[in-house]
């Protein structure tokens, strides 16, 4: 039988103080992280079916009929995101390819405000398929300086070209739609940990292209198999979780 000491209590006066410390009851803070394809592109339809320049076989601009769907899809985004949900701070990021820049660039227009940021992690899905050689080296982003590329393709809008993941997607090709699902839980792990302690609320936009759409959707339960041009797959994201809200839909799209 093992005899158990007992302990004398300290007087009152040299018990040690516990400092009582409030839970916190505080909401967490909800931010909206949505991937958006991008609108129609030139090479779906006739020649006079777009009056933007078409110089670059593999990086088509945006028909006029993508132009519309781009800025329809900014006032859908605005009636949603801030003058329903009060979003004050929107980030609009794209792939380098110029059919997702100027379909950030009309949304920013829908918006009434933004500045677009380019992000090579959106980068199309760079298969053998698609592509033949890796089409970064010679698109449009490289070929025309910056305020060209605003004045002839951008109505205006500026953009900041930033190097976040240019050198991974550079080596990116020839890329297996398994790697390209492999991205897809990176872009999803890259945001679940931006905004897993956010201090205010940030809806936060990727104009990618509809593979990405798609499988973030898919990797959030979602259930839809095709992202139509500019579909919107989104979640919003609360203590480090991410909740499906938006699956591939694009019913806010008017033009077709």
């Amino acid at each position: 039988m093992v005899e158990r000491k007992q302990h004398s209590k300290l007087p009152d006066s040299k018990q040690p103080t516990q400092k009582l410390v409030a839970p916190d009851t505080s909401p967490s803070v909800p931010c909206f992280v949505g991937l958006i394809r991008h609108g129609e592109r030139a090479d779906y339809v006739g020649p006079h079916q777009t009056s933007k320049p078409y110089t670059v076989h593999h990086d088509p601009p945006l028909s006029d009929i993508g132009i519309k769907q781009a800025y329809e899809t900014g006032l859908a985004l605005k009636k949603l995101l801030i003058d329903e949900q009060g979003y004050e701070t929107i980030i609009i990021e794209c792939s380098p390819f110029i059919r997702t820049m100027m379909t950030a660039a009309h949304i920013v227009k829908g918006l009434g405000k933004g500045k677009i940021q380019i992000n090579y992690l959106f980068t199309e899905l760079l298969t053998p398929d698609l592509y033949e050689d890796c089409p970064l080296i010679d698109m449009l982003i490289r070929n025309l300086d910056k305020k060209r590329l605003v004045e002839d393709y951008l109505d205006g809008v500026d953009f900041e070209h930033g190097d976040f993941f240019k050198p991974q997607a550079h080596r990116l090709h020839p890329e297996s739609r398994d790697q390209g699902k492999e991205r897809v839980q990176h872009i999803l792990q890259h945001f679940l940990t931006k905004y897993k302690n956010p201090t205010k609320k940030v809806a936060h936009l990727a104009v990618t292209h509809g593979f990405f759409v798609k499988q973030f959707s898919r990797a959030l339960q979602g259930e839809i198999k095709q992202a139509s041009f500019c579909a919107i797959s989104a979640m919003e994201v609360s203590e480090g979780k991410g909740k499906l809200v938006f699956d591939s839909d694009c019913e806010h799209v008017k033009s077709w």
